[in-house]
């Protein structure tokens, strides 16, 4: 009989998540203790956690107007390998931005995506956000302001600088079936994920 053998499984869950204006600056009080390493894999929990119990219809504080769950994500080849020189030392800088856009929402992903499809907005984790490592976990989220103007939101990516030229992606991820739609004035919104390599015995 053969032993067991430990491997590693990558799972990955990306959000879009609308706020009421009124909670924006409790959001982005919660990210800055994310970003600034205070109680951080304790706070990014809570923050994830949220937004799926909203997904799934439970009533949270604060509560998201409204959570997307993207079903049709991937990472790509130049963000693998980015991360991969980030564990061996090689690279120091980390992905720093997220974007958004209304796109068709119905292309499918492909590991060699470098944009999105009619990008609208993005937006620097450092002041808005935050990309966090915890464990064998990658956190990010980026919180966008009322002051966007209104669109239904399809897809998301995060990329290591804030224009897309020259940028390397690390994730692409669509919303075709369940868009956020946003309200200037009235509501912000978030880009959010987790990666996770969960280790598993085959």
């Amino acid at each position: 009989m053969e032993d067991n053998v430990l491997k590693v499984k990558l799972k990955d869950t990306h959000y879009l998540a609308s706020w009421d204006k009124k909670d924006l600056p409790l959001i982005r009080k919660w990210q800055e203790k994310i970003r600034n390493g205070e109680r951080s894999k304790e706070l990014g929990d809570m923050f994830f956690k949220l937004l799926d119990s909203r997904y799934n219809d439970h009533k949270t504080t604060p509560e998201p107007k409204q959570v997307a769950i993207d079903k049709k994500y991937i990472l790509t080849w130049k963000g693998i390998a980015k991360m991969c020189r980030n564990i061996t030392g090689q690279d120091t800088t980390t992905f720093a931005s997220g974007g958004v856009a209304v796109g068709t929402g119905e292309t499918i992903p492909q590991p060699y995506d470098e944009r999105l499809v009619e990008e609208e907005e993005y937006i620097d984790f450092a002041t808005n956000g935050f990309f966090d490592s915890a464990g064998v976990s990658i956190r990010y989220c980026g919180t966008f302001g009322e002051t966007i103007p209104d669109d239904n939101f399809k897809e998301s990516l995060v990329r290591n600088q804030a224009t897309a030229t020259g940028s390397i992606v690390l994730c692409r991820n669509i919303f075709a079936n369940n868009p956020i739609a946003h309200d200037e004035g009235d509501s912000g919104f978030s880009a959010a994920g987790i990666i996770e390599f969960v280790p598993v015995v085959d």
